[in-house]
């Protein structure tokens, strides 16, 4: 449940600036997350990754709002052994979140890409042109983000049943 704490100016790392609800998402286990609700026209910022992963879209949640919410929350557990359905997080060399995505039954990743897929050279796109939908994307699991040193965990419902 999105519980709205108000609206405000937010910064995309592309440097875009957007009118954004402020909320946290509320969650059976009693943790929460803190997510932006976008109020522009532009679709691209409906959600990202993260806000697919982990609300099926309409949110788009930060990197570090995303660790947080890993570190405290008991709806989700680690695993060693993968299978369709697990979130998968994506790190950085230092340890970072930077991407989420989920795993499919045939071992691929199901993704949000965001308004990255349609322009590469964000930073030169000026605000409000960029009109297209967060697109969901399909590749293996080590494309999903590719960057040097990035290291791939897995995370499953914590109430699941082993098959």
């Amino acid at each position: 449940m999105f519980e709205p704490l108000g609206d405000t100016i937010s910064t995309h790392v592309s440097g875009h600036q957007l009118l954004v609800t402020v909320g946290l998402l509320r969650m059976s286990d009693g943790s929460s997350l803190r997510a932006l609700k976008n109020l522009t026209r532009i679709r691209a910022y409906d959600f990202n990754c993260h806000g697919y992963a982990i609300a099926n879209g309409g949110f788009y949640i930060k990197n570090g709002d995303m660790q947080q919410w890993l570190d405290g929350t008991s709806l989700l557990e680690k695993t060693q052994n993968p299978r369709g359905g697990d979130l998968v997080v994506y790190r950085d060399a230092g340890g970072n979140v930077v991407h989420s995505a989920i795993l499919t039954p045939h071992g691929r990743v199901e993704m949000a890409g965001g308004i990255q897929i349609y322009a590469k050279d964000i930073s030169t796109t000026p605000p409000g042109r960029i009109v297209k939908l967060s697109s969901i994307t399909w590749v293996p699991v080590e494309q999903g983000w590719a960057a040097p040193g990035t290291s791939i965990e897995y995370w499953r419902p914590a109430d699941a049943k082993a098959p």
